[in-house]
């Protein structure tokens, strides 16, 4: 029990870490539209509507429907693609994607949990799936408690029956 006490303890801290990184990858700084001039910000401050404008080297600070430009961003964080994808106007960009090349101006559609990143990272932190050495390990932890009750059993009867005290 001990051993899959631990084992347990490593995976929600590597779990943790995953979790953290992809929310770290949201804390990015976007150009938009406030005011009437074009200001830098934080990404966490963005709501659906702003209008945004990304570049090469930007990571696209939310999920944006883009009107003008066209860009080459890599998707690979989100989908694990190796490919990057083109988008012109009409098209959707998404959080946490690398612009490889190009520059466009978009609406914010979605951001923070709400953007397809942020479900994802969702996604990982409330994942629950039991590896098989684990449910190995809890059939024998059940299989040896059985045993236990078992012999407590056996060694009460064994008492009773040569009228031994039980304690």
């Amino acid at each position: 029990m001990l051993f899959n006490g631990i084992l347990n303890f490593v995976r929600e801290g590597r779990a943790q870490d995953a979790v953290d990184l992809l929310r770290s990858r949201l804390a990015v700084r976007a150009c938009v539209v406030r005011g009437g001039r074009w200001a830098p910000v934080k990404a966490e401050v963005l709501v659906p509507g702003d209008v945004v404008h990304v570049r090469m080297g930007d990571i696209v600070p939310a999920d944006l429907w883009a009107l003008e430009g066209s860009v080459s961003a890599d998707k690979a964080v989100l989908t694990g693609g190796s490919t990057a994808i083109e988008a012109a106007a009409g098209d959707a960009l998404y959080a946490g994607s690398p612009v490889r090349l190009g520059e466009a101006t978009g609406q914010v559609t979605a951001t923070g949990t709400m953007t397809y990143f942020g479900h994802t990272a969702e996604r990982v932190h409330t994942a629950q799936t039991a590896s098989h050495l684990e449910e190995t390990i809890f059939e024998v932890v059940w299989a040896l408690l059985a045993l236990d009750g078992v012999l407590v059993i056996a060694t009460l009867d064994y008492r009773v029956a040569t009228r031994k005290p039980l304690a």
